[in-house]
């Protein structure tokens, strides 16, 4: 009888520890794929800032080239 109370109480540890182990890996794993996403949009976001900035170079590069080419005609 003492044998099998033992070997239940040790299934539930075990159990219980297996339950832990398992129940920390998915938040971390959430907490992981949360992060993931929340750096993929300030990425993106930074992305689409830079290209709006690259136009607006070369928009002023056609611009300082055709005053050069007025300037130079004058």
């Amino acid at each position: 009888m003492k044998k099998t109370i033992a070997i239940c109480v040790l299934i539930a540890v075990a159990i219980g520890l297996g339950s832990f182990y398992w129940v920390k890996q998915q938040r971390e794993c959430k907490e992981a794929e949360y992060n993931y996403q929340v750096i993929r949009k300030g990425l993106l976001i930074l992305s689409e800032e830079y290209n709006k900035g690259a136009e607006k170079v070369q928009y002023l590069k056609e611009y300082e080239e055709t005053k050069n080419k007025i300037v130079k005609e004058h």
